[in-house]
């Protein structure tokens, strides 16, 4: 009776698992199961290394070249920033030199009113410029303007001219900026 509640499926099953053996189990091999793990071991450690090794390489030289290409574009500002300023000094010493004719203290005792306008009229027309001044051979300033007013009295330009003119016979040294 009971074959006849069975059905074909599970004689099929029946017939199948009575044919043929369960295959055995290998034996355990636990030296290829640990060298197994060791390289599993090693390449999860090993490749993430070396993937960051690489990036990191890579973003060091992007971080040299960008760094590299700042640089120079840095040098090339102060390199035209200096050219600037040199190009104005060269500027300001001609129009110093002209305005000085002889350059001896009597002509700028003489004329100090007039020497203050225009250096006025020269630090006002180059906003760049603080103060303009003009020494003598002891490096004591004759005239000297600053943006907006001058560095010092007149009266003191006055006594400053009479002494060098007394001291040096041969005139006060060109402008030095």
């Amino acid at each position: 009776m009971d074959a006849a509640r069975q059905s074909p499926g599970d004689t099929a099953h029946r017939d199948f698992a009575a044919d043929e053996p369960l295959p055995a189990l290998p034996p355990l091999d636990f030296l290829a199961a640990r060298r197994r793990l060791f390289a599993a071991l090693i390449a999860s450690i090993v490749i993430p290394c070396a993937f960051f090794l690489f990036y990191g390489f890579y973003t060091y030289e992007r971080a040299l070249t960008e760094t590299g290409k700042s640089r120079q574009l840095l040098v090339l500002v102060i390199d035209e920033n200096a050219n600037t300023v040199f190009s104005i000094n060269r500027e300001l010493i001609s129009h110093i030199d002209e305005m000085l004719d002889s350059g001896d203290a009597d002509y700028i005792t003489r004329s100090l009113a007039e020497l203050h306008e225009k250096l006025q009229h020269l630090v006002e027309s180059h906003p760049q410029i603080a103060a303009l001044s003009v020494l003598d051979a002891l490096e004591q300033p004759q005239i000297s303007r600053a943006a907006g007013r001058a560095l010092h009295d007149c009266s003191t330009c006055l006594a400053q001219a009479s002494v060098a003119s007394s001291r040096y016979p041969h005139g006060v040294e060109r402008s030095r900026l």
